[in-house]
């Protein structure tokens, strides 16, 4: 049950397999356990998963470097792994940055801040223009 509740195809699946393989009756009521055995529409149906399937598994991955120049700086800046990581850093970095600033800063606006603040706040916007820039 606990099963069927996470894949709702399991029940067909089990339908299908009883209504194929049982010839039992129902000794109370004198009739099939299963009364229905899989329809065209059934098989039919697990052809066209199966195809997805088939299509989704052997799909080419979604790269954004093919759309990236052949030539020059700024696409091997941005293809090389160290710029990746480079970028994912300072990500990380301006999210930890984000709740110093919540928490500490007590400027209402960017301009009325510390000096500090203005500066993180600065490079973050300037590293991440540059990166958008080279991309």
């Amino acid at each position: 049950s606990s099963h069927a509740a996470r894949n709702p195809g399991a029940i067909s699946l089990a339908n299908m397999k009883v209504a194929a393989m049982s010839n039992q009756k129902n000794e109370q009521l004198d009739t099939p356990i299963v009364s229905h055995h899989p329809s065209s529409t059934s098989l039919e149906l697990i052809t066209q998963v199966k195809d997805q399937v088939k299509t989704d598994i052997t799909k080419e991955e979604y790269d954004v470097t093919k759309f990236y120049n052949k030539t020059g700086f700024s696409q091997w800046l941005a293809r090389h792994p160290r710029f990746e990581n480079l970028t994912l850093l300072v990500i990380a970095l301006n999210a930890a940055w984000i709740w110093v600033d919540t928490d500490v800063n007590p400027g209402p606006m960017l301009i009325r801040s510390p000096p500090i603040f203005q500066i993180a706040e600065h490079i973050f916007c300037c590293y991440f223009a540059y990166e958008w820039t080279i991309r």
